[in-house]
């Protein structure tokens, strides 16, 4: 029998176990917070919390500085191109991270629910316009689809979903309520 060696234990048993630490303990991180509401509008805003945005920052800097003690410490400039490539794209993936979790923001109004990202324009449904509700267990989000076919993605990472997911029960009706009680139950079996 062979001996388990330090990557293949840091590979297949801490990493998984991290991993779902800090997502649970982000899970109830933003179970905890509620929804923020702006004082102009009046509107319920839903963000990611302060501790995924931290997180997120925290992950950028680990692998900036990483990235740059592995380039500068390689022996060969062929290694050190590699190695400058292979760090740039893990770079460019967790910017996007930190993109993702300081610039979604999730708004509904006694009229309307929207959403603002960078990597979609502008969206908004009228309550009465939503046709379907339904959450994506791989994805971890709610998908609220309008009569128009427009989506609003709803990450189960976001501050005040609760509070929306209320909203959305007091403001749907018939089959869109019925998917919603659905999709409701599977994100809470999946995530408790």
């Amino acid at each position: 029998m062979g001996e388990l060696g330090c990557p293949h234990v840091l590979m297949e048993i801490i990493v998984p176990l991290m991993s779902r630490f800090v997502l649970g303990a982000l899970q109830r991180s933003a179970r905890k917070g509620l929804a923020a509401v702006d004082e102009q509008s009046g509107a319920h805003l839903a963000r990611y919390p302060t501790a995924a945005r931290s997180v997120a920052w925290g992950m950028l800097a680990l692998v900036t500085g990483s990235a740059v003690y592995a380039v500068l410490n390689t022996a060969t400039p062929h290694a050190m191109f590699i190695g400058a490539v292979a760090s740039a794209a893990i770079i460019a993936l967790v910017a996007c991270i930190v993109v993702e979790f300081t610039r979604v923001q999730v708004a509904w109004t006694p009229d309307d629910v929207s959403l603002t990202s960078p990597w979609a324009r502008f969206r908004q449904l009228r309550w009465d316009d939503i046709a379907s509700v339904t959450y994506s267990p791989s994805a971890g989000w709610f998908v609220l689809r309008g009569k128009d076919g427009m989506k609003i993605r709803l990450p189960q990472l976001l501050t005040g979903l609760e509070e929306l997911l209320d909203e959305l029960r007091e403001r749907t009706h018939g089959s869109v309520r019925e998917q919603l009680e659905r999709a409701v139950t599977i994100w809470r079996r999946r995530t408790r």
